[in-house]
């Protein structure tokens, strides 16, 4: 029951009760059904756009989006990058980039506007990115794009590929990407894209040309790389087709690999581990390695080879027999519970590189316990291709004492 306050009345008796009781009354006859409905679940629908996509010829200079309802003045955080996300800003893409963009709120509509206006005779791709809510804090989980140009056409092209965290081996979800047209020039102007949850992106319109491609993962949201964030490049002709690229994002410095540490895995067995990965494409030989003793006298070195080589070659084969596979025609058929219908995650199409190798050292140069030794490395390279040279000293260990077998006691003997 709604209970209202009583009124202020003048009057005695009789009439200054029935004046006091009234809201009471009314506040009684006036019970209804509380405010509400069912809970809004759904994330704001874009119900127009102040630019047609695929428009020619426009001269507007902002360009406004309006909701289906009140969105919020900050985005959500859908992606590791978005986190520290203060602005509406952090959610939209021009392409290409010409400036700083302003991007301001008004409560079911936002206003894009790029500093200095769109650049006369260019073809503009706009994106909303995953993150706009509304004021309950339901997300917009998928990108929108539209295209415009402010010449009579487009230009005819795009690159298409696939972003990859190279380090864990997985698709680079959100990755920002670049294409650079007459990059290290003044005249250099980048197109700029964000990838997908497959790390798959499509950087365009663009016209024929050279073009710097740069794939990062933006974990500040800055839009540039900074020091210590995942990286590639690679340059791409667009000529008569749209070419298709893979970045491998990972950390990249121009410091030659040098060593961390050295396992002595047995007298003829060292694992050595970089600080750094170094180039999937080097060949491993020993060559590149080279092992003293104290006295400054080379260790032979019968080979250099990966840590999955190195697992191979000193496990003994195992020789247990094993129960054959009945024909094909014979082995049940698989059930629909046994079949994923689920396709696999994206993978590069490179294993990640290592930051660890294997020296085999061969009998006639095994390592001699308490023995102080000195390895160097020459020519390995890291993931820029800058090669150096790095030494490290170590130490062979002691071998583990032998225990003595447990000496078991005779059996008593019984009286005759």
């Amino acid at each position: 029951m709604r209970i209202a306050r009583p009124a202020v009345c003048v009057g005695l008796g009789k009439w200054r009760v029935l004046i006091v009781a009234l809201p009471l009354f009314i506040g009684c006859a006036s019970v209804a059904r509380p405010p509400g409905g069912p809970d809004d679940k759904a994330a704001p629908e874009i119900v127009s756009v102040s630019i047609d996509t695929n428009a020619t010829n426009v001269t507007a200079g902002k360009i406004d989006i309006r909701f289906d309802e009140v969105v919020s003045e900050r985005p959500q955080a859908t992606t590791t990058s978005l986190q520290s996300a203060r602005g509406l800003d952090a959610v939209v893409l021009i392409s290409p980039r010409t400036g700083p963009t302003k991007v301001s709120w008004h409560r079911d509509r936002i206003t894009i506007e790029p500093r200095g206006g769109f650049r006369p005779n260019t073809a503009y791709r706009v994106t909303l990115l995953p993150g706009v809510s509304d004021i309950r804090g339901n997300v917009r989980r998928e990108a929108m794009s539209f295209v415009f140009s402010t010449g009579a056409t487009f230009p005819p092209f795009s690159i298409l590929g696939q972003v990859f965290d190279w380090q864990s081996n997985s698709a680079a979800t959100s990755a920002t990407v670049e294409a650079v047209a007459n990059a290290g020039t003044k005249d250099s102007l980048a197109y700029i894209a964000s990838a997908d949850s497959t790390g798959r992106f499509d950087v365009g319109p663009l016209a024929a040309g050279k073009y710097l491609m740069r794939g990062f993962i933006d974990a500040d949201n800055n839009r540039a790389i900074g020091p210590i964030e995942k990286w590639d490049t690679v340059t791409v002709d667009v000529t008569d087709h749209r070419p298709v690229v893979e970045l491998l994002a990972i950390q990249r410095d121009t410091a030659p690999p040098g060593i961390q540490r050295i396992e002595v895995m047995d007298s003829t067995w060292l694992r050595v581990t970089l600080d750094k990965p170094f180039d999937p494409r080097t060949t491993l030989q020993p060559a590149l390695v080279v092992v003293k003793r104290a006295d400054s006298t080379d260790v032979l070195i019968a080979g250099v080879m990966t840590v999955s080589q190195a697992a191979a070659e000193r496990t003994q084969p195992d020789t247990t027999p094993r129960a054959t596979l009945p024909p094909p025609s014979l082995r049940p058929a698989p059930t629909r519970d046994s079949v994923s219908a689920r396709p696999p995650a994206p993978k590069p199409s490179f294993p990640p590189p290592d930051r660890s190798f294997v020296v085999h050292l061969g009998p006639e140069g095994a390592l001699t316990p308490e023995g102080k030794y000195a390895i160097t490395i020459r020519g390995i390279r890291n993931l820029v291709g800058h090669a150096g040279t790095a030494s490290y000293e170590f130490t062979a260990p002691k071998p583990p004492p032998i225990k003595p077998l447990p000496i078991k006691p005779p059996a008593p003997t019984m009286p005759q």
